[in-house]
């Protein structure tokens, strides 16, 4: 590892043209630490949800950098090299965050079928077929697949919903070369 040094500036033009955990990734810190840096700095930082906003065109504008007295206008980061370690945290959630983020994984849910995998388009249709639901209480109903369709509980309201993420999920199942088979009303993913 290097030391850098980075203006102010140069900070905030980064913080607000990367994701924290991309750009920790790119320096030896973590995104908290990052974080802290930023908020130490007087440099303000996207709020959450900005990045999924700005994959559709949607995210605020960028603010001013506000002048700060207590702010020192050059910062000493350590650059990491390529042989250097990078353990973003203990934390295993966080670490399955951080992995997730970094890998490029796509995780839009479709808004209708007609892209639908082959196996939801058949759950879906046995369960618009037939009113094979079990109650939980007098005004609630669930519906419920058997045989040789996805094994999902929903009730009616959400039953579209979570087609579509199961889809996604089958998906990205597959991508990974992956196969899911369905036996008796149990679905297996074959690995």
């Amino acid at each position: 590892m290097r030391k850098i040094t980075l203006t102010r500036n140069e900070l905030f033009d980064e913080v607000w043209s990367t994701p924290l955990l991309k750009l920790a990734n790119k320096y030896a810190i973590t995104d908290v630490g990052l974080r802290k840096l930023c908020i130490k700095q007087k440099i303000p930082l996207p709020k959450a949800g900005h990045w999924s906003k700005a994959k559709f065109g949607k995210a605020p504008k960028q603010p001013n950098l506000p002048i700060s007295r207590d702010a020192s206008n050059e910062i000493e980061i350590n650059l990491r090299g390529e042989n250097d370690l990078y353990i973003p945290s203990s934390n295993p959630i966080i670490k399955r965050q951080n992995e997730i983020e970094l890998s490029g994984v796509e995780l839009k849910i479709e808004k209708d079928f007609r892209k639908a995998d082959p196996l939801i388009r058949k759950t879906k249709k046995h369960l618009e077929s037939s009113p094979n639901y079990r109650s939980r209480s007098a005004d609630e109903k669930y519906y419920q697949t058997r045989n040789e369709t996805l094994s999902i509980n929903t009730s009616k309201e959400q039953q579209n919903r979570a087609l579509l993420i199961m889809d996604r999920v089958i998906k990205l199942v597959k991508e990974r070369g992956y196969s899911i088979e369905v036996k008796n009303g149990v679905g297996f993913i074959n690995i």
